[in-house]
């Protein structure tokens, strides 16, 4: 971890610890400004490997929330393999070892509490561990997939009504905005959910560990150090809206990048990549002008990148591209132009064996033709992105839009041209299992805002 985010880490961690180490706290709430997610991750890297006064215990619980009727039997098999792991694996001098002597009790199950089972079993495991008085055993839920709110909510609602060890808190990340438990807070007990808002300065940070690198790099061409230090500086202009910083921090990127493409092409990706951001922040402004001479200056220079790049890079690039202009036409409802960039996406794609952006790119296509009115013509290249469906990881296809392909392929009139009853149910038994249709069924429920376009940057 460099030197910056550790600084960030270790302030984070210290207010967390205060708050954590207050009588009658529960449940402790993260809250971080959007775009900071991934401080999150360097957090609980940092608290595992922090060293903490006392016997303090930090469980990092990363796992998905399934259900409501799943978590808690989640939670328990996760915090067995840990404690498994524990017992078992060797442990390098000096460490002391105490072996947990907890296995989970699953026959804690309450119907009409889902959170019970987990709950009766960590106050079990917090008794069994900690000694002294002041001690805490800390659960910190780092959720690895996105899930319904609602039954997180209701779940962490259902565990709260329950009675704890009075050593044991559980702390989760919230992003400002899109807070869960602001309403918790407020109804529970004073002093039972706390908030931690702390000062990030990711943009700050990641500038500093750019100066850092150039300070300390020992390479032939110090340009490219100063390239990525520009680069940070062009992305984080473009997060505070700061255009002439903007054009002035993107002009020093291309500068660099031009001038190295001549002693080597794979330069060619970062002038794309700047490109992208001035497109991308063009769209953003809503200056369509702009938008539309930058991503065509992204297309000119990824179209030279396929006789010297990789095919690899070259053509995902290209794709990317594409999809960037496409999604200019789309607000304006020019659906003709915009189905022709998909579709030349998608063939991009295909060609640098980019499976899911493939499918994707043909699940926009044929977005645009029921725009158009032609359902049967969508119905076609649903089907185009159906057949890639072997191609895909179970959990990609689940945890994804693909779903989408899915829901519009099988409500479609026209399907039986393509494929059978008998034939889809087996293909989606194969990947989403026998319950495939409930599995849609509660997909199509949590789609409130369906992304529209889904985009790389290399």
């Amino acid at each position: 971890m460099s030197n910056a985010i550790q600084q960030i880490a270790t302030n984070v961690f210290y207010q967390w610890q205060s708050v954590n180490a207050t009588e009658g706290v529960r449940w402790i709430r993260l809250l971080i400004k959007p775009g900071d997610e991934t401080m999150l991750d360097a957090f609980y890297h940092y608290m595992l490997g922090v060293d903490i006064d006392g016997e303090d215990m930090i469980f990092i619980l990363q796992l998905p929330f399934r259900s409501i009727k799943t978590f808690s039997q989640d939670i328990l098999e996760f915090l067995e393999e840990q404690v498994e792991m524990w017992n078992t694996s060797s442990k390098p001098e000096g460490i002391p070892f105490e072996e947990v002597n907890w296995k989970a009790d699953y026959t804690l199950q309450n119907d009409d509490n889902p959170a019970q089972l987990a709950i009766e079993n960590l106050n079990r495991l917090t008794n069994s561990i900690l000694g002294a008085e002041g001690q805490k055993c800390s659960f910190v839920l780092h959720l690895s997939n996105y899930c319904d709110q609602k039954e997180l909510h209701q779940w962490i609602g259902n565990a709260l009504k329950l009675e704890w060890h009075k050593q044991m808190t559980f702390t989760m990340g919230e992003v400002k905005g899109a807070e869960l438990l602001k309403e918790l807070e407020r109804i529970r007990p004073t002093g039972e959910v706390i908030s931690i808002d702390p000062d990030i300065d990711m943009d700050g940070a990641m500038e500093e560990i750019a100066q850092q690198v150039i300070r300390e790099s020992s390479s032939d061409d110090p340009q490219e150090d100063v390239y990525r230090l520009a680069l940070v500086r062009l992305v984080n202009s473009v997060k505070k809206r700061d255009r002439k910083q903007t054009l002035k921090e993107a002009q020093n990127c291309l500068g660099i990048a031009v001038e190295r493409v001549k002693k080597d092409p794979n330069w060619i990706a970062q002038v794309v990549t700047v490109y992208t951001i001035l497109y991308t922040d063009s769209i953003g402004s809503q200056n369509y002008e702009d938008a539309h001479y930058y991503v065509d200056k992204a297309i000119e220079t990824a179209q030279l990148g396929i006789k010297v790049l990789d095919p690899s890079i070259a053509y995902r690039l290209l794709g990317n591209a594409y999809l960037g202009k496409a999604s200019i036409y789309m607000p304006k409802r020019r659906w003709n132009e915009a189905s022709e960039l998909y579709r030349q996406g998608a063939e991009a794609y295909e060609v640098c064996q980019d499976h899911f952006m493939h499918a994707e790119a043909l699940r926009m296509c044929a977005g645009c033709w029921e725009h158009l009115g032609e359902k049967e013509k969508a119905t076609e290249v649903y089907f185009e992105a159906f057949s890639l469906l072997g191609l895909l990881a179970p959990e990609l296809v689940k945890n994804s839009t693909f779903p989408m392909v899915l829901l519009a392929l099988t409500n479609s009139p026209h399907r039986i041209k393509y494929i059978s009853e008998k034939e889809l149910d087996a293909k989606l038994t194969e990947i989403l299992g026998a319950n495939w249709r409930d599995f849609l069924y509660e997909y199509k429920k949590k789609l409130k805002d369906p992304p529209q376009t889904t985009q790389e940057i290399d």
